[in-house]
């Protein structure tokens, strides 16, 4: 990654009470290496293909929902963090410029999956399952990555329920991290912080976009900053 031009750094320990993740210039280390391989494996250029970002979770927010444009970035940066998570946590430097982050007892995933037709359940059925089996693992010391959950229902019905999900990771007190196009969850940050009691505050980020050109066309910038929803997917 040095050969590439890109940050890596030996990650502070912070305490496991503080259940804190503070890194600045965090990449995704599996699309470097995937622009390395596509390059023939010379580490010219490839750091221009990768755009970092800073991201903190602490005392000012643990539940971080970020949303933003398709293709906007919110996939990669979540997988980064949950990379950096486990690199940190197996000894490793991680993809960043700086890191302090404290040791999880689980990196807990919720990702679109396939229907399975013998289950019987469709594919609601199965995403819920699988949220079940999360929370039955989950602690207030664990790591949940949740992207585009709940996708596979009405739009309505699924901010209701990712509501109610965000206010459980409230109540328990866990870091995670929401990729998802419902706006309207993240619009309502605020709203849970004050009703749902617990200390791991609810923060909205959102992958920002730029108009290039002459035609003023929309196109990512795969930069994500704290902010309100754009309330738009593009």
């Amino acid at each position: 990654m040095k050969q590439c031009g890109l940050p890596v750094v030996r990650p502070q320990l912070l305490e496991r009470d503080r259940r804190a993740f503070q890194v600045a210039d965090i990449y995704n280390i599996d699309l470097a290496f995937h622009l390395l391989r596509r390059n023939g494996g010379n580490p010219e250029g490839v750091a221009e293909g990768i755009v970092t970002n800073d991201f903190t979770q602490g005392e000012e927010g643990r539940i971080v929902v970020i949303t933003g444009p398709n293709r906007g970035g919110k996939t990669t940066l979540l997988q980064a963090i949950g990379l950096a998570q486990i690199m940190m946590q197996v000894g490793l430097y991680v993809p960043a410029r700086e890191a302090a982050m404290s040791v999880c007892d689980g990196v807990l995933t919720h990702y679109p999956a396939l229907e399975k037709l013998e289950k019987g359940t469709g594919r609601f059925g199965e995403e819920a399952q699988r949220i079940g089996a999360l929370f039955r693992s989950a602690t207030r010391h664990s790591l949940i990555l949740l992207n585009e959950s709940l996708s596979s229902t009405s739009w309505a019905e699924s901010l209701y329920l990712a509501q109610d999900i965000v206010r459980v990771l409230r109540m328990l007190g866990t870091r995670a991290v929401y990729a998802t196009h419902l706006h309207g969850l993240a619009a309502s940050a605020e709203e849970l912080n004050r009703d749902t009691p617990g200390d791991s505050r609810v923060l909205s980020m959102v992958a920002l976009i730029e108009a290039a050109g002459k035609s003023r066309k929309i196109r990512p910038t795969f930069k994500i900053v704290p902010g309100p929803p754009e309330g738009h997917s593009y």
